[in-house]
């Protein structure tokens, strides 16, 4: 498994875990960092400390340390 921040962009994970306390946790699942969730990373900043991501239609941004707290699982495509 890797944390989203990890993740090439316009590459489609799954939320599989999020390893925060609890009040920043309750509100990335508000934002729709739920597991399950299917989430794409769209841009970085100049900085590179925060990311934008593609998360049920919305674009949301992430600091590099909250992003790095959910952790993904890759698409799979079906194809053997």
């Amino acid at each position: 498994m890797k944390n989203l921040y990890e993740i090439p962009f316009y590459q489609c994970v799954y939320v599989k875990e999020i390893h925060h306390h609890t009040a920043m946790k309750r509100r990335l699942m508000d934002l729709g960092f739920t597991i399950g969730s299917e989430i794409m990373p769209l841009m970085e900043s100049i900085s590179k400390n925060m990311r934008a991501f593609q998360v049920k239609g919305c674009v949301i941004a992430l600091r590099k340390q909250d992003a790095m707290c959910i952790m993904v699982e890759e698409k799979r495509d079906g194809s053997v």
